[in-house]
């Protein structure tokens, strides 16, 4: 992974590690330089591979293989010469902020000292933050389905997205400015965009992508490449809107030069989504039959999967849209009401409910976020189990779903508020490294694992769901989703508990319980069978364990 200060330098381990900073005259071991998208700024000097201790504490090693060293546990130096993994080789993430063995001093960047900026461990308060990026390598190969589980040629993955509507409207008209917005996605973890390819004028005054307009299909396979070049991919949702395109025959003929525009960069692909919420977008005598034809005539044109549109609602609205269609994938809106149980957690429950009508890949394609319409949520905890529990209920892609996504500062953004960049949503850093940080200890194919709710319904979920129902009834638990593979591997995730949580053994097992935010293991815990173990009252954890 890399880090990121405050002002957007990488933190960097001069000569890759190997320097102590007690010797008279060594030079600075650890600096803050070059950014994100500048030539050679990113390279095996600033790459550090965190190692969670059993303490919550986190240790991290340079390129070189030695640890990070604050000297005498915090107040001074920082080195990179050590081998061994002791008290000054702990840190602990405190938000964005990253605290010394001693609980008292902090990492910080100091520009006093030299025309270099100096990373140091004499911060004496929470002022200086910090980003963790995932430098995850770009993956390889066409995207496909296995099961509800993305693959490609480097294996299975918990795919992350995120909005960036405007994004062929940025590839025309402000390009810096849309790789700037690529640049810190890539940054950050995300695999994909998800960009409409067709929309407005109605709501998009001033971000308007028209398929009449010259220079669009060159534009599609731009933007697509462009994208590529940052090291991701795109979910194309073709129509945002169909006010461009008022007949059957305009619409497949926007389809048929979309696909001959991203022919050859099928692996740029995530998926295609024929049209976004086509129950307020899609008006038309019979917009299901339609729908379900052109995603027929697209299946046969491409090997790249296929979503019709977020269906009305997750009944017969679903049921209709989909069912025996040739969709091999399901994009869905979940529900964004945050009243009644659970409260602002309640969109992070409702992901439960897309395997009740559809069997297959589903992804969270717009779920609430930073800035979202109607309802918003920009906590980082709660969005990052919303991924996570997406991925637990056979959810094959989570996607980051925030204002600035939208129309990247159009007008009609502008007029209420919205920010124009990703990089500039209230608590997006650390919302990003959450997700990525939970979905590292997750299993790559979790989606296909089988769901387990926390009731009497479900005798295979490993703990005894009885108290778990008894908690819930009383509103003391929102939910304990888990999910279960065949070799007696599980994971549990619960949610909202406000009360001291009692999980029972049915068999012999081992568990770890993680600190969802950073993956940090806060206990290890073995059970012979009928034992208990109580878990204190939490907002959320993620329990991952096995039979044994």
């Amino acid at each position: 992974m890399q880090i990121l200060s405050e002002e957007g330098t990488y933190i960097t381990a001069e000569l890759g590690g190997g320097i102590d900073s007690r010797v008279p005259g060594a030079p600075a071991a650890v600096t803050a330089r070059g950014r994100p998208g500048e030539p050679d700024a990113n390279g095996p000097w600033q790459q550090w591979e965190p190692i969670a201790n059993d303490d919550g504490t986190v240790s991290f090693t340079c390129w070189d293989g030695h640890y990070l060293t604050a000297e005498l546990g915090g107040g001074t130096t920082l080195s990179t010469d050590r081998d061994e993994n002791g008290p000054w080789q702990r840190f602990r993430i405190v938000g964005p902020f990253v605290q010394c063995w001693d609980g008292v001093h902090y990492l910080r960047v100091r520009t006093d000292l030299g025309p270099v900026a100096v990373v140091d461990a004499t911060g004496t308060a929470q002022g200086m933050r910090f980003r963790v990026l995932n430098s995850a390598a770009p993956r390889h190969g066409i995207v496909r389905v296995a099961a509800r589980t993305f693959v490609d040629d480097d294996g299975p993955y918990l795919a992350v997205g995120a909005s960036l509507f405007w994004a062929v409207y940025g590839y025309q008209q402000d390009r810096a400015r849309l790789e700037q917005n690529l640049t810190f996605l890539a940054a950050n973890g995300v695999d994909y965009v998800r960009v409409l390819a067709v929309v407005g004028p109605d709501g998009w005054t001033d971000r308007t992508v028209d398929p009449r307009a010259a220079g669009w299909d060159a534009a599609i396979a731009g933007t697509t490449d462009l994208i590529a070049a940052h090291g991701l991919r795109v979910e194309w949702t073709i129509f945002g809107g169909i006010d461009s395109t008022p007949t059957a025959a305009d619409r497949l003929a926007v389809v048929d030069r979309f696909l001959a525009a991203i022919a050859g960069r099928e692996p740029a692909v995530q998926h295609i989504e024929l049209v976004n919420e086509f129950f307020a977008t899609f008006d038309v005598i019979d917009p299901v039959r339609e729908l379900r034809d052109l995603a027929r005539h697209v299946v046969q044109q491409t090997v790249v999967p296929v979503a019709i549109s977020a269906p009305a609602d997750l009944g017969d609205g679903a049921v209709a849209l989909y069912r025996d269609s040739a969709a091999s994938v399901m994009t869905v809106h979940l529900d964004r009401n945050v009243t009644g149980e659970g409260g602002m957690w309640r969109p992070v429950r409702q992901a439960r409910d897309p395997m009740l009508v559809w069997p297959g890949a589903w992804t969270s394609n717009e779920p609430i976020g930073p800035q979202s319409s109607v309802v918003q949520d920009d906590d980082p905890l709660r969005l990052t189990m919303s991924a996570a529990i997406t991925w637990l209920c056979n959810g094959a892609g989570y996607v980051l779903h925030t204002g600035a996504g939208i129309r990247g500062g159009g007008l009609e953004d502008r007029a209420i508020g919205r920010v124009a960049n990703v990089s500039e949503v209230a608590h997006v850093d650390e919302t990003l490294a959450g997700i990525g940080a939970v979905r590292k200890i997750l299993p790559a194919d979790l989606p296909n694992w089988t769901f387990q709710n926390a009731n009497p319904n479900f005798p295979r979920h490993p703990f005894d769901t009885n108290p778990l129902v008894a908690l819930i009834e009383r509103g003391q638990l929102l939910r304990a989703f888990a999910a279960t593979f065949g070799d007696g591997r599980f994971v549990v995730m619960p949610l909202l508990a406000q009360a001291p949580v009692p999980f029972t053994a049915p068999f012999a097992m081992r568990f770890d319980v993680h600190d969802p935010m950073t993956g940090a293991i806060r206990e290890s815990r073995e059970l012979a069978a009928r034992e208990t173990y109580t878990m204190p009252p939490t907002l959320a954890a993620v329990i991952i364990g096995a039979a044994r």
